[in-house]
């Protein structure tokens, strides 16, 4: 490398500038090569050097072993569910199946408590809309003759 470059060195800026051109572009028979290369070993022919994002690609993907790695929740909504589906498969062979036992989620008990209570209160989530109409008005909270009012419904 260093006869290289003292051999640029010495020659002039332009032919400085034909040699690396000459160095660094391949010629048509070289890429002619690669692209031979390329179909035989069967990689990809990228004579621009684009950015194709094949590293990425070929990259083994991540959401499967991040799923693994952390263990299934076990919720009593879950076991419930399962309980249910047992009970269900066990009427289908026999009618005289006793009905199952549940577990009691006391958590969803006490939220479900909280959410009455909220409602008691006026303090819950309103209701659903039930027409479409239902669906873009605005409680008037101003009165009919209301300046905010007035200039909502000019628009």
């Amino acid at each position: 490398m260093s006869q290289f470059r003292a051999l640029l060195a010495s020659v002039p800026s332009v032919a400085q500038s034909a040699i690396l051109a000459q160095r660094s572009s391949p010629t048509a028979q070289q890429l002619k090569l690669e692209k031979l290369r390329s179909e035989i070993f069967q990689t990809s022919f990228n004579p621009t050097s684009a950015r194709t994002g094949a590293k990425y690609l070929r990259a083994r993907l991540r959401g499967p072993s991040m799923i693994n790695y952390y263990p299934a929740q076990l919720s009593i909504r879950r076991v419930n569910g399962v309980i249910k589906s047992m009970y269900h498969e066990a009427l289908r062979k026999d009618k005289f199946t006793p009905p199952p036992i549940y577990l009691e989620d006391t958590k969803e008990l006490q939220r479900l408590e909280d959410v009455a209570a909220l409602k008691a209160r006026g303090k819950g989530k309103p209701a659903k809309a039930t027409t479409k109409g239902m669906l873009h008005t605005r409680p008037n909270l101003f009165g009919k003759n209301d300046v905010y009012t007035n200039s909502i419904s000019s628009c």
